[in-house]
């Protein structure tokens, strides 16, 4: 509570208690006990209104203590079975460890394909996913603070290679290598950029993005597969100095609906993580194409040019009618775009004005003014006032 606060508390209990006795102690000759509790309860009365008026708030602070946690991932892969003893003694000492236990919240847990809590160690699992172990800890503890010390030889069989993992927030790790460090050749799809839509008929962009860990040099063959069936193949090239490659390529949707796109690359020789030489991705085919139909009465290579000129956007496509076209045809379209109309479309324009669909007309020598007149507002020919 601020000191201004409790200044303000004391001027309204001594202003509380100086009108109750003021109300009935000042040239009051009848004294006694009854004088004494009215007072006193005029005086809690008064002080409590003013007390009101003055709002003091009470501000209480409780501080806790909370230790930083300390996570402790052990590598319970058969890799590093030949070191068992080792791991089991550098677990004893970090979690006996006076200074960490003081410090830290230590939490274990063991991984192979999967991440589970420590409670024995058998060193029988035959993958090791470092990214996955590593992920689904910042998952756990994303709203504290915490450190991981990670058991492991480093050599990653299965999963989503952990030396570019992107983590949500800023995550230490002192990894401990034990056993057979040795770095093992791997060809990997790192990345794929593509849209989420496409348009049918519409040719859409695919960016894979290939990465290679290794020193000799090798060729590869990159495929991209739409739904299964391959669309595109382009062989690549790496060596020690050239460790990145970037693939565009331009597929056509040709189908509506949702499409898997499966990107794979060729296998190094004995390549012990193969799983990441593959990732699939998917895009939605949309149908937006606008139908366009064209009314005319009469032959005119006006109407043949534009055709041509319209479809040249896949997204439109033109229907040549007649003016005695059927229902079924008519329904069918998205715009109307009427050319040198006469009588004979009167039923086009009843269509029209019943789906209130949109219309672009063009005029010319054929045109019938007086009925184009009297069948619409939106356009006249002033000339025929002086006919």
């Amino acid at each position: 509570m601020q000191s201004k606060t409790v200044l303000f508390i004391i001027l309204a209990a001594v202003a509380a208690l100086f009108l109750a006795l003021f109300q009935y102690y000042y040239k009051r000759k009848i004294k006694g006990k009854t004088t004494i509790v009215l007072s006193f309860l005029r005086f809690i009365s008064i002080f409590a209104i003013l007390l009101l008026l003055i709002n003091p708030k009470f501000v209480k602070n409780n501080y806790e203590i909370i230790k930083t946690n300390l996570i402790l991932l052990v590598d319970n892969s058969s890799s590093i079975k030949k070191n068992e003893i080792l791991v089991k003694n550098l677990i004893e000492k970090l979690t006996k460890n006076k200074g960490l236990k003081d410090k830290f919240t230590i939490h274990k847990y063991a991984f192979g394909n999967d991440l589970r809590p420590l409670d024995s160690l058998s060193f029988l699992e035959k993958n090791t996913n470092i990214s996955k172990a590593l992920l689904t800890t910042e998952d756990i503890y994303a709203r504290t603070n915490s450190a991981v010390v990670l058991l492991t030889d480093g050599n990653q069989t299965i999963g989503q290679d952990y030396e570019h993992l992107k983590f949500k927030k800023d995550i230490t790790i002192f990894p401990i290598c034990i056993g057979d460090t040795t770095k093992y050749n791997d060809i990997r799809i790192e990345q794929i950029n593509s849209n989420p839509y496409s348009f049918l008929n519409n040719k859409f962009p695919v960016e894979v993005i290939v990465n290679y860990d290794g020193i000799s040099k090798v060729n590869k063959n990159v495929t991209i597969a739409v739904d299964g069936k391959k669309e595109y193949q382009e062989k690549v090239s790496f060596s020690k100095n050239n460790t990145s490659k970037t693939i565009a390529a331009n597929l056509k949707a040709l189908s509506v609906g949702v499409k898997s796109i499966e990107v794979s690359v060729e296998t190094l020789d004995k390549e012990k993580n193969v799983v990441n030489n593959r990732k699939i991705t998917f895009i939605e085919v949309i149908d937006e194409t606008t139908k366009i139909g064209i009314i005319s009465s009469m032959l005119h290579p006006d109407i043949g040019t534009l055709k041509k000129a319209i479809e040249t956007n896949k997204q439109r496509e033109v229907f040549i009618l007649k003016p005695t076209a059927t229902l079924e045809e008519l329904e069918k379209i998205d715009l109307f775009l009427l050319y040198q109309p006469n009588p004979g479309f009167l039923n086009i324009y009843n269509f029209i004005k019943k789906k209130q669909a949109n219309t672009f007309t063009i005029t010319g020598i054929k045109t019938n003014w007086r009925f184009l007149n009297s069948i619409q507002k939106s356009i006249k020919d002033t000339h025929l006032n002086f006919l």
